[in-house]
């Protein structure tokens, strides 16, 4: 290949040197040092380092490694020796960050030199049978994940990783069951490669609408810390398929196209070549799954709200009965402020990233009880994606309710925050409306408020989302209407019990 040296290269040659001499992890470090973590500048980097071949194609498996004790900045609201909400600052703090096991740092420091016929070698020696049977279930896994590429020549090198990282794999899998007898149970899977190199650096699945494609999400780019549960991210993008994107689509006339009602245009989204967010393309609904060019992106921390919107419906919904008779200014910054003071370098508790989601109550009888203002099979349709796998009778209509006694005891016997970041960042915005002399009936109408317009984001789209039509038999428009009245009649209830 080619030296890339110049005036117009980023790197000398001596730079490239070193770089080609680290291991591929230490690659990708350097090059996020580099950049000071922007993705779009990286690349750029990484493309220039590959057409000499500094930097390989598999290396690019290699970006997130997992850190209980990485450094992350955070915002703070409150300060430990004063009173009130302050002016918004930065700290750092120390909490747990995903990526692949640093165990496997050592399965790389045994392969990336070698190739993949020696690896092979070196785990199957001349047993033909057994290095067919991995290979194969490996290629099964492989088959889904090749598509998160599309140059043919850089498929090429992240396969060969790909498949030197299940062999290593396989065998550490192959010791344990030697070693220990139960663990002849478990059987190795391609599954486990895809778990162990991808799934626990991003979030990966196929986007709404193509399923014959997978992307990936990197997980540090939706939060500071801490993950999602990989269904979550993938229910808000279906929502997001169908929401206005006109303000990321570079074309004005294609952005109207899409919003038109009846439009021959489906929106699909994949993995942006600069990693900058989202990726949009189109194809007409008559060829779907032929994508067009790249149209617009989505930033990160864009689609990162329409994760949480889910989460922020359910926490409006229970801060009310939350706090009971107690709900007032005083109430709300207290639970900021000790949410935050985990954030300092002194505390015993961890912070997490948002609170448990959902409780399902039952009767003595066995039936699920509704206990939420927004109940019912909407409410669990729309909030967690998670729960909602649960529950596919048509009979049931379970209540969705922030469970305070398990993030009580995740308190006490993990050393965790009750609420997280994602709780408190919503606290804040209703404290925003509000001061420390509102009454309980002015904090109430200020999420009453904000609860309306979060359900009113897809009220919109309700016939589009199409979220609860087959699974739940009952029509979606009626759902809602449901929903509301219940709303109405539970704010009407309020009012009355104010005024005895």
């Amino acid at each position: 290949m080619t030296e890339i040296v110049g005036a117009d290269s980023p790197f000398t040659r001596n730079q490239r040197k070193g770089i080609a001499a680290k291991n591929p992890y230490e690659r990708n470090d350097f090059l996020m040092r580099m950049t000071n973590g922007d993705n779009a500048e990286r690349t750029t980097l990484t493309q220039n380092l590959m057409k000499d071949g500094t930097y390989r194609s598999g290396d690019v498996l290699w970006q997130y490694p997992q850190n209980d004790n990485a450094s992350v900045p955070v915002i703070r609201y409150t300060r430990d020796n004063e009173t009130g909400l302050q002016e918004p600052y930065n700290v750092n703090i120390t909490a747990s960050t995903p990526g692949f096991d640093p165990e496997l740092l050592k399965t790389m420091g045994d392969t990336w030199k070698a190739t993949e016929a020696t690896v092979a070698k070196n785990v199957f020696g001349d047993n033909s049978e057994e290095k067919k049977a991995v290979y194969k279930a490996i290629q099964s896994e492989w088959m889904y994940v090749s598509t998160l590429y599309d140059d043919e020549n850089h498929k090429g090198g992240v396969r060969e990783e790909f498949f030197k990282i299940g062999m290593k794999l396989y065998e550490n899998h192959r010791k344990g069951r030697l070693d220990d007898p139960t663990y002849k149970a478990f059987t190795f899977q391609g599954s486990d490669v895809t778990d162990a190199i991808i799934r626990s650096q991003y979030y990966y699945g196929s986007p709404p609408g193509n399923e014959y494609v997978k992307i990936i999400i990197p997980k540090k780019d939706l939060s500071p810390f801490g993950q999602y549960d990989n269904d979550i991210i993938f229910d808000a993008l279906r929502y997001l398929r169908h929401s206005d994107l006109s303000p990321y689509i570079n074309s004005k006339i294609l952005g109207t196209m899409i919003g038109d009602e009846g439009a021959n245009t489906m929106v699909y989204f994949n993995t942006d070549a600069q990693n900058r967010g989202i990726a949009i393309f189109t194809t007409e609904t008559n060829i779907q799954g032929v994508e067009s060019k790249q149209h617009g992106v989505i930033p990160f921390d864009v689609f990162g709200k329409y994760v949480v919107y889910r989460h922020r419906l359910s926490m409006l919904e229970e801060l009310s009965s939350w706090f009971g008779s107690n709900l007032n200014y005083e109430g709300l910054l207290n639970e900021v402020s000790n949410f935050e003071k985990a954030l300092g370098p002194k505390s015993t508790h961890k912070p997490v990233l948002q609170r448990s989601l959902a409780e399902i109550r039952y009767t003595d009888q066995g039936t699920i009880s509704p206990g939420s203002l927004l109940h019912g099979a909407w409410l669990l349709r729309s909030v967690d994606p998670v729960a909602r796998g649960l529950y596919k009778l048509r009979e049931m209509n379970p209540a969705l309710e922030f469970n305070q006694s398990v993030n009580w005891l995740r308190n006490i016997f993990y050393s965790e925050t009750e609420i997280g970041m994602n709780d408190r960042d919503l606290i804040i915005e209703v404290m925003n409306n509000i001061t420390p002399k509102s009454s309980q009936e002015e904090i109430m109408n200020v999420i009453f408020t904000m609860q309306m317009k979060e359900v009113s984001v897809i009220r919109d789209h309700w016939d589009e989302i199409g979220l609860i039509a087959g699974e739940m038999g009952t029509a979606i428009k009626e759902q809602f209407l449901e929903a509301y009245n219940n709303f109405e009649a539970e704010r009407a209830r309020y009012h009355r019990n104010k005024n005895k």
